[in-house]
């Protein structure tokens, strides 16, 4: 399902399954749309795709960005998994220079390639990505089949506050050994800041209470560094937190209460 110049949409308590693409794309022109309580299933690409990416070299693949487009995406409470069948560079959730989204409380598990990927700007000039939340989601059992990714990968600036990166539960993120791809510190991040060039990185992201453990790695730079963003109370080890700490995270993150009533399996 594609949508285009939609605004004040809701797509709720349904889901998309048994299809060769992705499940549900915001194409241009699309604004403070609601995605929430859904089951993407067993699709050959991903499952929910927002905004656009331009092409750092051209600036091209996608059309200039247009006032009040882009912004107040809601994607929340939806069990993801089992995506990326035929196409290996499927994720859970993408968003591509976005405005004041939220990415929250999302269950994601067995993708073929990322969790979450979140992209900032790449054009010239001021950032047009603003403002993007992503919280509280559980991500494990990601990167199936590709290799260079994370259970949340972000990349490029975000302007004003930035992006907020925080209380994600992140494990059980490890490399196919069927792909014949070197391994190396970029497979299986638990999460991943990614850059191109020393000035086009992903500054002004703030990263608080993160639980990441049982990765190839839990933590990745590529052309990127610490400096430049927050962190605070992250676990970023590969042995799981106490018990406690643990429970604690379990409780938070994931589906909300009424939505793992509704899971096959019942709640986890």
């Amino acid at each position: 399902m594609s949508l285009r110049n939609a605004r004040g949409c809701r797509f709720l308590d349904g889901g998309v399954a048994h299809v060769g693409g992705i499940g549900l794309s915001l194409l241009g022109g699309c604004a403070n749309v609601v995605i929430e309580g859904n089951d993407f299933h067993d699709l050959g690409g991903g499952a929910v795709v927002g905004g656009a990416i331009r092409n750092r070299d051209t600036w091209r693949w996608a059309d200039p960005l247009l006032p009040g487009e882009q912004k107040g995406y809601r994607i929340a409470n939806n069990h993801i998994h089992d995506c990326g069948i035929d196409y290996f560079g499927a994720v859970g959730i993408l968003l591509g220079q976005t405005q004041e989204a939220i990415v929250a409380h999302n269950l994601i598990h067995d993708i073929a390639y990322a969790g979450i990927v979140l992209c900032g700007s790449e054009a010239p000039g001021p950032p047009f990505a603003k403002n993007n939340t992503v919280e509280y989601n559980h991500v494990h059992d990601v990167m199936k089949t590709a290799v260079d990714g994370a259970g949340i990968y972000v990349s490029f600036p975000q302007a004003d506050r930035g992006a907020a990166i925080r209380g994600n539960w992140i494990h059980d993120v490890r490399r196919n050994p069927a792909n014949p791809r070197e391994a190396g510190p970029w497979s299986a991040a638990g999460i991943y800041l990614d850059g191109v060039r020393p000035y086009l990185g992903c500054p002004g992201y703030r990263f608080e209470r993160n639980v990441v453990y049982r990765t190839d790695n839990p933590l990745f730079f590529n052309k990127w560094r610490r400096e430049g963003n927050t962190w605070r109370d992250n676990w970023f080890q590969e042995d799981a937190p106490p018990k406690e700490k643990l429970r604690a995270v379990a409780a938070e993150a994931g589906l909300e209460a009424a939505y793992r009533q509704k899971l096959p399996d019942g709640p986890r």
